[in-house]
């Protein structure tokens, strides 16, 4: 219950559009942490588990959350490594204070310990690391991707009607200079702009915008 309460707030906190970007991942990966420490005890906090099973406790379900959230939510693969190493670590924590607390007779050797309880969780943190790998890369395609040849994409405004042919977003010019005059200034980029670029700007709009067809691009493009 104090798991889903936590979950709970910090959905709320990190929909916020006061909270800093950086701010809502460390206290994303900070929830990662607690929160499989809540899984760890709502697993074994309870004696009766470990004489139930006697030696064959299986994976937590600590090990689906920490790949899961690594894959869901793009962090960099060393802070994500990290996270998860804290993360898994709840296991062996949470089982080695029951069994040390004595309220079960259920004992485990240390290879018994490492072999069942550290061991599995460290395949997971490599498994959420090369996870963490393949979204961030991903995520860097992407944020290249936005930046349409000679065009950064600012904002994307709606999508066309017709087969949804077409999705109006604001651009910058990424061939725009700073200009020290006055200038015009240009929206989501930084500075003004001298009036060549203006010109040259214009001319390259008015060859784009009559591009049509195949047949239309090519001739476009000789003329």
């Amino acid at each position: 219950m104090i798991g889903i309460v936590v979950a709970l707030l910090v959905a709320a906190v990190i929909r916020s559009a006061r909270v800093p970007l950086p701010t809502a991942m460390n206290i994303g990966l900070t929830f990662e942490i607690a929160s499989s420490y809540a899984i760890a005890a709502a697993e074994f906090a309870d004696p009766m588990v470990f004489e139930m099973h006697r030696g064959m406790l299986g994976l937590s379900w600590v090990a689906v959350w920490v790949v899961l959230f690594t894959v869901v939510v793009p962090t960099a693969p060393r802070r994500a490594v990290l996270a998860a190493l804290a993360s898994v670590s709840s296991v062996p924590v949470t089982v080695g204070l029951i069994l040390a607390s004595g309220p079960t007779s259920f004992r485990l050797d240390p290879g018994q310990f490492f072999f069942g309880l550290v061991f599995p969780y460290l395949l997971v943190v490599g498994m959420a690391y090369v996870g963490a790998r393949v979204v961030y890369h991903l995520g860097t395609e992407v944020k290249r991707a936005r930046e349409l040849g000679s065009y950064r994409l600012e904002e994307k405004l709606g999508e066309g009607g017709w087969e949804k042919s077409g999705e109006p977003g604001i651009a910058c010019w990424q061939g725009l200079p700073p200009s020290s005059s006055s200038g015009h200034p240009s929206p989501g980029c930084a500075g003004g702009v001298s009036e060549e670029a203006i010109r040259r700007f214009e001319r390259e709009a008015q060859v784009i915008a009559r591009l049509r067809s195949p047949t239309r691009w090519s001739s476009s493009i000789s003329g």
